[in-house]
């Protein structure tokens, strides 16, 4: 059961510590002017929310969409199509950017999102091979340009509010991967990965934070990188979760229109296509600035409708 319980808690972890937050600008959008408690309690938070979410799994066999949303369930996937979809078109931007700073590659961007059509053809098993090597990357990379600049902000605001936020916006698909892990699970069980995910968050949001602090650059950590000669190494660990987080929100994507549209190769080109004004007119730094957060609002919304179908659930 120890291995199922690490399996369940990298997965989690895993789904959120993709691209987004290698760059280290999600971070310094949710947690501006924090200080070091509230990037604890907002680890905590993701551990609450992975334990709560493992629960729900645990109780009801229905799609999370049927128990938020009940006869409305279709809005809900609607909301988490939308909501994947532009960490899609983050990524398009993002694998740009990057790109050109570290290869002067113009339109980068659209060599690696024509790659993501390759998730038609090798499937989510595929993605996470690719995945098990880039997380703990990501991780490591935080940890040795932390330890180069190790400190600790204990003045600035201490909120409850960022956090909860935080962790809606990534409970939109990290919920949504998460539920059915949790048939079979005893309450020891979730327990135990709600404390393992809760520490492991709270520790590199800490240390990821304590770096990209203050910065408004679009990539935080990849201009901090520079300042340590590691900008290589970064810049490729940050291109390659790119890649993976593109892969995995296509597969997502693909799954959902699947039953519209049955050539899922029409799907992954039409996908291509339809981002492209989005990558051009929004862009990753707006869609972190104005769209991350109404995820936020619907994520928190989310979990407040399943709270209320709980509390019905037992009170019947």
């Amino acid at each position: 059961m120890i291995i199922k319980i690490l399996r369940i808690s990298f997965l989690y972890v895993g789904t959120i510590i993709g691209a987004g937050f290698a760059t280290g600008k999600e971070l310094t959008a949710f947690f501006d002017g924090a200080n070091i408690f509230t990037l604890i309690f907002g680890g905590i938070v993701l551990g609450l929310f992975a334990g709560y979410y493992l629960y729900l799994g645990k109780t009801f066999d229905e799609d999370l969409s049927n128990i938020a949303f009940g006869k409305y369930s279709k809005l809900f996937d609607a909301l988490v199509f939308c909501s994947v979809f532009f960490v899609f078109v983050s990524m398009f931007d993002t694998s740009d950017i990057i790109l050109f700073d570290m290869f002067q590659i113009k339109y980068g961007g659209y060599f690696t999102i024509l790659l993501t059509l390759i998730s038609a053809l090798v499937g989510i098993s595929f993605i996470k091979k690719i995945n098990g090597l880039v997380i703990p990357a990501i991780v490591i990379m935080i940890i040795i340009i932390f330890a180069k600049n190790p400190t600790a902000t204990i003045q600035g605001k201490t909120t409850l509010f960022s956090p909860i936020l935080y962790a809606g916006m990534n409970i939109m698909l990290a919920g949504y991967i998460i539920k059915p892990e949790g048939k079979g699970l005893s309450n020891g069980n979730i327990a135990t990965i709600t404390i393992i995910t809760s520490i492991i968050f709270a520790i590199i949001m800490t240390m990821l934070f304590e770096i990209v602090k203050g910065s408004n650059d679009i990539m935080p950590l990849f201009t901090i990188s520079k300042l340590y000669n590691l900008e290589i190494i970064a810049g490729l660990i940050i291109y390659f979760a790119i890649i993976t987080t593109a892969l995995s929100t296509e597969a997502v994507l693909i799954d959902y229109l699947t039953p519209y549209v049955k050539n899922k190769y029409i799907i992954g080109l039409a996908l291509f296509l339809v981002a492209i004004p989005f990558k051009i007119y929004v862009g990753f730094e707006d869609i972190v600035a104005f769209i991350y957060p109404i995820v936020s609002i619907l994520g928190v919304l989310v979990t407040i409708l399943s709270l209320l179908r709980l509390f019905i659930y037992y009170n019947r």
